[in-house]
C-alpha cells in the first residue's frame, strides 16, 4: 500500500515477509557483486588452496 500526502508517495506500507524477502534479494545482490569484483580483480582460490587456507586457520 502506497501512503500519499498531497498526491505525492510518501511512504509504503507491507506486511513483513514481503519486506524480508525484498532485504534478502538485495543482500543476495550485494554478495554477487563483492564476488564478481573479486573475480575481476584475481582474487580468488582454487579448491585445494582453499583447503589448505581452511585448514591452517583451525589449526
Amino acid at each position: 500500500m502506497v501512503i500519499t500526502q498531497n498526491g505525492e508517495a510518501k511512504a509504503v506500507l507491507m506486511d513483513v515477509k514481503q519486506y524480508q524477502n525484498i532485504v534478502n534479494a538485495i543482500n543476495l545482490m550485494k554478495i554477487l557483486s563483492i564476488g564478481e569484483k573479486d573475480l575481476k580483480n584475481g582474487r580468488i582460490y582454487t579448491h585445494d588452496e582453499l583447503k589448505t587456507k581452511i585448514k591452517t586457520l583451525l589449526d
